[in-house]
């Protein structure tokens, strides 16, 4: 898939995303600092940074799908791989409950 049309992709996934509107209102001001340059070119930079790791983490999940696709995977096999991922997911969601932090 070009880049161009995965950061057209990824571009629309992150503008229609709660995520981002939350990150630059209640994450990014934190790290801005008024004595080193103009607050628009530091919101400039990292909302840069922000889409760049965006494009990345697309282009990453993006990728892993294509390589899971051309495995042709049979049903039983796709079934057992949803059921590791759930398993993985809520492992992980099961650590992050019982965390004392």
């Amino acid at each position: 898939m070009p880049a161009l049309k995965i950061a057209r992709k990824e571009f629309v996934v992150a503008i229609t995303n709660p995520k981002a509107i939350l990150i630059f209102t209640a994450f990014v001001p934190q790290f801005i600092d008024a004595a080193h340059g103009s607050f628009s070119a530091q919101i400039a930079i990292l909302g840069a940074v922000y889409l760049l790791a965006e494009f990345v983490a697309g282009a990453t999940y993006i990728g892993a799908g294509a390589l899971v696709k051309t495995l042709r995977l049979s049903r039983r096999a796709t079934r057992n791989v949803d059921r590791g991922t759930g398993v993985v997911l809520l492992g992980m969601a099961g650590a992050l409950a019982t965390s004392s932090s």
